[in-house]
Formats: structure tokens, sequence, C-alpha cells
């Protein structure tokens, strides 16, 4: 396999910068320096073959418990570690990739969502004890394993919308758009935290009491869209392997039907 590294171009951006830089594993056209600043988990599969690498996935998703994360964990499981892509802002994630493609760039050529995917590594867990704590999220079943080993899921490259947002990153409605405070139904979701970002702008919500909610952005309004964390992870499970953007679901949500 080549292991030249692949640009990332905003192609259609003007003078098309590099958004990101894809190092195909085992990685050994990663810089020396580059290397020393990966996190130590990540690091680990630099130098693995496709086979070790997987092993090294597999490994880290074992200790799951909650029965709700499974079928998650078991579809990602038939995508192939494939490369480590870095951004600007020095932030490297994992690519999982379908095993037909050979990196993220030649999957994303086939124009659909989801054959690869993206995640970074878990974060400090006294962090995030602390950021569940802070925004009331701590009594969520199954929230913390989430967050923990599956770090920041995104359907597309990371560079861009689709993904969920790691804990250093949330922000409640209120907050981050005081403006929809005109909305009816604010008053309950105003505490909520922004959860996932999707491709079409709208916004996936975590409310305190296990709730989420869909926010499309056009509309400025929250539609109520599962009960509970683990009934959410259901539904974003069932629907992912249609290949197609989570912003193109989303069942119960009147205004996507």
């Amino acid at each position: 396999m080549n292991q030249e590294p692949i640009l990332h171009v905003g192609e259609f951006l003007p003078q098309k910068p590099v958004l990101a830089v894809e190092y195909p594993l085992p990685g050994e056209g990663i810089p020396v320096e580059i290397r020393k600043s990966l996190h130590p988990w990540l690091g680990q599969f630099v130098g693995l073959d496709a086979i070790k690498a997987h092993s090294l996935v597999r490994e880290w998703w074992a200790d799951i418990q909650e029965d709700f994360l499974y079928p998650l964990r078991d579809y990602l499981l038939g995508f192939v570690p494939r490369s480590i892509i870095r951004l600007p802002d020095d932030h490297a994630w994992l690519v999982l990739a379908d095993p037909r493609f050979d990196s993220a760039k030649m999957a994303s050529l086939e124009g659909e969502v989801g054959n690869a995917w993206f995640f970074l590594t878990s974060p400090n867990q006294v962090f995030l004890n602390q950021r569940l704590t802070a925004f009331d999220l701590d009594g969520i079943t199954g929230l913390r394993t989430f967050v923990s080993k599956f770090g920041c899921l995104s359907e597309c490259a990371p560079y861009g919308a689709g993904g969920f947002s790691l804990p250093v990153w949330w922000h409640n409605l209120e907050t981050l758009f005081p403006d929809f405070s005109e909305s009816g139904n604010y008053g309950f979701w105003k505490s909520a935290v922004v959860f996932f970002a999707a491709a079409d702008g709208s916004k996936l919500l975590l409310h305190p009491s296990g709730k989420t909610g869909w926010w499309e952005m056009e509309e400025n309004v929250v539609y109520e869209f599962c009960n509970d964390f683990p009934a959410f992870i259901e539904v974003y499970t069932k629907f992912i392997p249609k290949r197609y953007s989570f912003s193109w679901m989303v069942e119960g949500v009147p205004s996507a039907k």
C-alpha cells in the first residue's frame, strides 16, 4: 500500500487550502515530530498491519458493558483501520474505512456517507466526569461509556460536520444559540447540550433528562426525538448502514418526513 501522505484539499474554497493530511497505516510516512505528538493510544497504531490494528480496536471496545451499545460496536467492527488523519489544529483521528477502500479520501469519492468513520481517543476520565457533572448529564444511562469509547465519532472527515461533540466542546443551547429563545419550547431545551452537529446545520440536543431533541436550523425549533439516550443510539445505529447523512433521517421529526 502507498505510504505517501494524502492531502485533503478544499477544492471549492478560495486558494484550495489543505484541510487535513491523511497518513495511511502502518504509518511509515508519518514524520517523527507528528508521531511524538499523537495521543499514546493512537500512537499504538503506528507500525501495525491491518490485522493487528483491527485487533487493537476490537480490544478497545471489548469491555463495553451496556447492551444497547453492542450493535453500534459490532457495526463499526466491520470497518478496517486504514489511516490517521490530522487537522491543522493538531487533532489527529483514527480512520475506520469500508474494507473496499484503502483511505478515507478514496472512500469519500464514492459519494456515500459512512464509507469511512472517524473518531478521537477517550477524553481524560477526570475531565469527563467534571463535564458530565457541570452539564447535569452524569445520570444518563450509558453516556459515559459512549463518550469514552467512541470519542467524537463522525460520519464525515473531521473538517466537516456530521459528528458528535467531545466534552471539551460541549455547550448548552442557551449559551451557544441565545437567539433561539424566541422559540416556544426554548424553556425546556435551553439547558440541553449540543451533542451532534449534522451536515445540514441542524443539531441533536441531549437534555439532562436523557431525552434527545432535533433542532431544525431553518425552522429554529426543536422537535422531541427520543425519550432516552439508549433509544437514540438504537435509532442512530439502525440508520447509519443506509450510507446517508444522519441529517436525512430523522424518523419521528415532522419536518424530516
